[in-house]
């Protein structure tokens, strides 16, 4: 038996994750408590914005009533709705 994760796929930089109705969707992303849109069709991805050797944490919070204030977008849409992946990077000296 496997651990569960609530990542359902890690293909390069394609991060899905289950959804509140159990479809896949791409979770919101934050680095150091930045918002960050990365686009693989626009050649920004987030292993180039993240690069694993500087990953420091992760914060995973899988639904909205997960998130905290400071990451949960109330404009109306479907912000994370899918869930929020918070990166905390190590300060290179």
């Amino acid at each position: 038996m496997q651990p569960s994760s609530p990542f359902r796929s890690f293909i390069g930089d394609a991060v899905l994750m289950r959804g509140p109705t159990g479809n896949l969707c791409r979770p919101s992303i934050y680095v150091d408590g930045q918002k960050m849109v990365y686009d693989l069709d626009a050649g920004r991805s987030l292993s180039a914005a993240v690069p694993l050797r500087t990953v420091a944490a992760v914060e995973v919070y899988r639904r909205p009533a997960e998130i905290p204030q400071e990451y949960n977008m109330t404009r109306g849409d479907n912000e994370g709705m899918c869930g929020v992946l918070v990166f905390w990077t190590r300060q290179e000296r």
